[in-house]
């Protein structure tokens, strides 16, 4: 009841005020759809990528299988800032095409040419920074063109396909089509200048949930085809350049085996022939089951030591980088040859880091507590990194000291054979050494050619980039029904006001 008596007080309020509520209502509906109309709607595209698992069991692996076992273990963290950046996105920044944009009138607003345009600007240089994104109008007139810039027409007449230049620009125009209305154009600049002003804002790149390493790759525009087409550029250059990296980490692991196969042939044809004398002029076919047992000791140590000394040429390879702290990522392979995952997990941590703090440092000053933060952690991460490669080299030394204290035991022990047989031991222990470090590096330079004919992405495309064709934004039906119930309620307000201050409202 009482209800009922509010709602006919409503009524008795309002009613005098009925036109001016519904004008206010009307007003504001028509001003947000002026608003709108000059709005241009906003498009998203969206593609699925999947990282692979790494399914090799590298902590069991020898040094060089380590290497040739690359796959994706980077984190889903660590591949979301890679994407980010301004090296991935270049490759997909120059299918956008987007050094110039060319817009024309429709009505009372500007339409972009995505596609087709009737000109063409080409051979562009900026001369001045500060007419980047800047508006230019071409003025077509009877067989060339004006410009205009700044509101002011210029007084010179151009043709098409010669060189204009001006303080702030050089460049041609070409003529692709006929057309006799304004053509407005902006020069976005070089690909940095593109990725900075355009692209890192539209780009989105996140997880699609932390149980599956699942990444979503998404751009915003103007136009849902740009939209896909930079999508699909940008995943397509993503695992292009991992295959390239995969390949390129290949190459180095085979120059190096191939340098030690050349080294060790030479010393396996010469250990062979010293051996084959030997036998030849002593009249010696085999050593007893004694001298035997030792030389088997006595090459699984030389074997073990040759692959310390693998190892040890390696981490010399990484010192350089340690010591200037900078290019970790590019050491990654030669520490799965090692087979330190520790330290690699460690890098691939700093990377993420470092890429956060590259965000942050772009919006704030040093001083901001989550750069601070973010910079004291990049420290303890590289200290932590030095640490380790210190601690492997010492593993290294240690083991290198502890395999030439056996192998000098086991050698006394031949110095109580006789010694025609002891000399024979010698020389069949170089050769069975260097036989089977080369059979060894044969093994592995087989298959690191096999890696490479083979190599093929970390990551796979789930989804391709896919746009509804429905604008994400300004969602007109929703802002002008919005609009609509404001305006009843701003109205109402004012006759509520009205009522109060002409003494009507009691």
């Amino acid at each position: 009841m009482k209800d009922k008596i509010y709602f006919l007080e409503f009524l008795k309020i309002t009613a005098p005020y009925k036109w001016l509520i519904f004008s206010i209502a009307f007003l504001l509906l028509i001003l947000t759809a002026l608003y709108l109309y000059f709005q241009p709607s906003i498009y998203i595209s969206s593609a699925l990528i999947k990282i692979k698992s790494d399914t090799h069991n590298i902590v069991n692996q020898d040094p060089l299988s380590n290497a040739l076992a690359i796959s994706g273990t980077r984190g889903v963290d660590q591949e979301l800032a890679i994407l980010k950046t301004f090296y991935t996105n270049n490759k997909a920044i120059d299918k956008l095409n987007l050094e110039v944009q060319y817009f024309r009138k429709e009505g009372y607003k500007k339409v972009e040419y995505f596609l087709n345009p009737p000109i063409e600007i080409d051979n562009i240089t900026i001369l001045n920074p500060k007419i980047i994104g800047k508006e230019i109008i071409l003025h077509p007139i009877k067989d060339g063109f004006q410009l205009k810039q700044n509101g002011v027409l210029g007084k010179r007449k151009y043709k098409y396909r010669e060189w204009i230049k001006t303080k702030n620009f050089k460049f041609i125009v070409k003529k692709s089509s006929n057309f006799n209305q304004d053509i407005f154009f902006k020069l976005n600049g070089s690909n940095r200048k593109i990725y900075e002003n355009i692209v890192k804002k539209n780009l989105k790149v996140s997880k699609l949930n932390d149980k599956v390493s699942l990444i979503k790759v998404s751009y915003e525009d103007t136009s849902p085809l740009r939209a896909k087409i930079y999508v699909d550029a940008l995943i397509d250059a993503y695992i292009k350049q991992s295959i390239t990296d995969k390949s390129k980490k290949s190459n180095k692991i085979l120059d190096f085996i191939n340098g030690q196969l050349k080294i060790i042939g030479q010393k396996l044809e010469e250990s062979e022939n010293q051996l084959e004398r030997y036998r030849v002029s002593n009249n010696i076919i085999e050593p007893s089951i004694q001298s035997s047992a030792i030389l088997d000791r006595l090459s699984r140590i030389e074997i073990e030591l040759y692959e310390n000394r693998i190892k040890s040429k390696l981490i010399k390879r990484v010192m350089p980088f340690i010591k200037k702290n900078r290019h970790l990522e590019t050491i990654t392979p030669t520490l799965r040859e090692i087979g330190d995952e520790t330290t690699v997990r460690v890098i691939e941590q700093l990377q993420v880091l470092e890429a956060r703090a590259s965000e942050l440092s772009t919006e704030f000053t040093e001083k901001y507590p989550q750069l601070k933060t973010l910079r004291r952690d990049i420290k303890k991460k590289r200290h932590l990194i030095s640490l380790n490669i210190k601690n492997i080299k010492s593993d290294i030394r240690n083991k290198h000291k502890n395999l030439l204290a056996l192998k000098k035991e086991y050698e006394s022990e031949l110095k109580t054979l006789p010694s025609k047989e002891k000399q024979l031991i010698h020389l069949k222990r170089r050769y069975e050494v260097n036989s089977n470090m080369y059979s060894y590096l044969l093994e592995k330079k087989s298959e690191n050619e096999m890696k490479r004919v083979a190599t093929i992405s970390d990551y796979e495309v789930i989804d391709r980039a896919y746009s509804n064709g429905i604008p994400i934004r300004p969602r007109r039906g929703i802002v002008l029904l919005t609009a609509l119930i404001l305006g009843l309620i701003l109205g109402v307000a004012i006759a509520y006001i009205h009522s109060i201050l002409t003494g009507k409202l009691e």
